[in-house]
């Protein structure tokens, strides 16, 4: 309960501390169905979307041959996006905690979900809008040192996938865009002798 761990005093460590410890929760979490052989699998496919994708944005001709030199690493990945909410939400939350306290004088638990639950959304907006930001402007360092969380995070939810598995995942993306769109790109190529591909 807020009394049991005095939030209304110290409303702003509570939600900092409580924040890292879901933190470390979900990425034990992680980690531990990692060596699931089921879960490693997959994580083996999501290594394949993201040299797919990275592919696909440099118009290289998509083959399990072309694409595996690129790394599984993607700036935009669905797993950098959980890192930056969990980031952003605990500083976030925090500052409404504290915010609510001083205009109203005290906090409960009835008060915080009545508020946070609403406000959910609203953090997964600017999450999302600070991801595509940082997509764009990989260049600048501090950009790179917000993003390599999230992809040092990728370590544990992407592992390097096999030749049939870029094979699925290149039909994946095909199915995605449409056999039109798919073929105009095969036709018109860019083949692109080196990659350089952003890395954790």
């Amino acid at each position: 309960t807020t009394a049991l761990f005095n939030v209304e005093k110290q409303a702003l460590t509570f939600n900092l501390f409580a924040g890292i410890i879901r933190i470390v929760f979900f990425l034990l979490y992680i980690w531990g169905i990692s060596f699931m052989k089921d879960v490693r699998r997959l994580f083996e496919y999501h290594g394949a979307e993201h040299k797919t994708v990275f592919g696909f944005e440099d118009r290289v001709v998509l083959s399990p041959e072309n694409l595996k030199p690129y790394t599984t690493f993607h700036p935009r990945c669905g797993t950098s996006f959980l890192a930056i909410v969990m980031v952003i939400s605990l500083l976030f939350f925090a500052i409404v905690d504290t915010i609510i306290i001083w205009t109203t004088g005290h906090i409960s638990l009835t008060i915080r979900l009545a508020v946070h639950l609403p406000l959910i959304p609203v953090v997964g907006g600017i999450s999302y809008e600070a991801l595509k930001a940082s997509a764009k402007n990989l260049d600048n360092p501090l950009v790179r040192l917000g993003i390599a969380p999230g992809l040092w995070l990728q370590h544990i939810t992407t592992k390097e996938p096999d030749a049939q598995q870029l094979e699925v995942a290149i039909v994946a993306l095909k199915s995605a865009l449409g056999e039109e769109y798919a073929s105009e790109l095969a036709d018109d190529p860019i083949i692109r002798s080196e990659v350089v591909p952003v890395t954790a």
